[in-house]
């Protein structure tokens, strides 16, 4: 019934979340243990079209943009769902939560609203919230980062940073810069950042391109001409940190101790 009464590529986020707290209630709650939960929602996802009774802000949607809007707004409510059960359970105050998307969504910046088209950021910009009552006060993080470099944050905010591992990524706490790895799995474009110069190599067509994203960042003028062979010769042994992790994962690799 739930999934008739709007399905996209999921239940509503709402619905998701009551049901992991129902499955909470039962498996997890008396237990003494910490764990570890990834709730992975799907509903808000392309093509974003919605039953009548669930487009609170574009009631008929005319472009994809209207379209777009009611899935967050469906999104919203899911996390507004997910607190309020959360708040009701007090043994859980002690909990470190993170919020962040996949991927971004190209919503006609570069005339594109196709993301196994789009290489641009856009595609990559995703939010990052994170939340651990008494601990972390509010603050917004400035440091350029990635999912990848989630583990490390955790490892960081449990104070274990003596742990050997093979995560690529840092905190996102850290001083420490470092180079963004983005990968476009459609058509295989492989990105690094070290901002503020943008490094884009196309896999097929065996092309690189740079952009200057502080003076363009709409990434419209390819520089990589302008780049000395100390920077072109950087950001090619940086691909191969992105081949090396997609190794150690697919091998099981990733590990700590």
């Amino acid at each position: 019934d739930e999934k008739k009464s709007d399905y996209n590529w999921g239940v509503q986020d709402s619905v998701f979340f009551e049901h992991f707290f129902k499955f909470y209630e039962t498996h997890l709650s008396n237990s003494t243990k910490p764990f570890f939960a990834t709730l992975a929602t799907i509903h808000s996802h392309f093509p974003f079209n919605y039953s009548e009774k669930n487009r609170p802000i574009y009631h008929d949607p005319s472009s994809f943009q209207m379209r777009y809007a009611n899935g967050l707004n469906i999104l919203d409510t899911g996390i507004q769902t997910f607190f309020e059960e959360f708040n009701k359970r007090p043994e859980l105050k002690n909990t470190i939560i993170i919020i962040t998307g996949d991927h971004g969504f190209p919503l006609g910046e570069h005339g594109n609203f196709n993301l196994e088209s789009g290489y641009h950021e856009e595609s990559f910009r995703v939010p990052l919230y994170m939340l651990w009552s008494g601990v972390l006060t509010p603050q917004k993080i400035t440091r350029a980062s990635s999912q990848m470099d989630i583990g490390p944050t955790l490892f960081d905010l449990l104070n274990l940073p003596s742990f050997n591992t093979h995560f690529a990524g840092n905190s996102v706490f850290s001083k420490k810069e470092a180079p963004i790895y983005l990968i476009q799995p459609y058509v295989k474009h492989l990105s690094i950042i070290n901002y503020p110069i943008k490094y884009r190599y196309n896999t097929r067509l065996d092309k690189d391109y740079a952009y200057h994203l502080k003076n363009d960042p709409m990434e419209e003028k390819n520089i990589i001409q302008t780049l000395s062979n100390d920077q072109k010769l950087f950001f090619r042994q940086q691909l191969k940190h992105i081949y090396l992790n997609d190794l150690a994962i697919k091998q099981n690799q990733i590990w700590s101790n």
